[in-house]
């Protein structure tokens, strides 16, 4: 139900262009947004997949593993966090079918790339952010004997970087 819902939502069909420049368009300003348009779908469609395996992954350790070993809650928010990857990768899919105008100005792709680049920039301060604060809860529940603060805190600290 999750692949039909995902599926959905993507659509079938070939992402829409619109040619905002009257007369012809430079050829690299073409390819170029075309390159950027391929390696943020596949993005998304590697970040999609890799939230359903965890999920179900997250989902299956933790039936698996006895109640009160950390393991247990490392499965859980696993499975949890993994709800948002598939969303941002599910809303990313989405995006990239919608119609591109930006597609033959060389402003407006040189932009799109700009920004994408800033989201990175932004995800990779929120890893580091995320890294702290999951180590700062594991090492709280060492202290006060928690196996539910340490399994949780294990898993973002290995998780923010994904």
């Amino acid at each position: 139900m999750l692949v039909a819902s995902l599926v959905a939502l993507v659509g079938a069909a070939p992402p829409a262009t619109v040619n905002v420049t009257p007369g012809p368009i430079a050829p690299e300003i073409v390819e170029l947004d075309h390159r950027q348009h391929r390696i943020q779908s596949a993005g998304m469609f590697t970040l999609t997949g890799w939230g359903i395996a965890n999920i179900v992954g997250g989902v299956a350790g933790n039936l698996a593993t006895p109640r009160g070993e950390p393991a247990r809650y490392f499965h859980q928010m696993n499975a949890l966090w993994n709800t948002v990857n598939l969303t941002l990768g599910a809303i990313g899919l989405r995006n990239a079918r919608r119609a591109r105008p930006s597609i033959g100005r060389r402003d407006g792709v040189i932009r799109e790339v700009s920004r994408t680049q800033r989201v990175f920039a932004v995800n990779a301060l929120l890893d580091v952010a995320y890294m702290l604060g999951g180590y700062a809860t594991w090492e709280i529940g060492k202290e006060r004997a928690s196996p539910r603060l340490r399994g949780y805190g294990a898993a973002v600290v290995f998780r923010a970087p994904s």
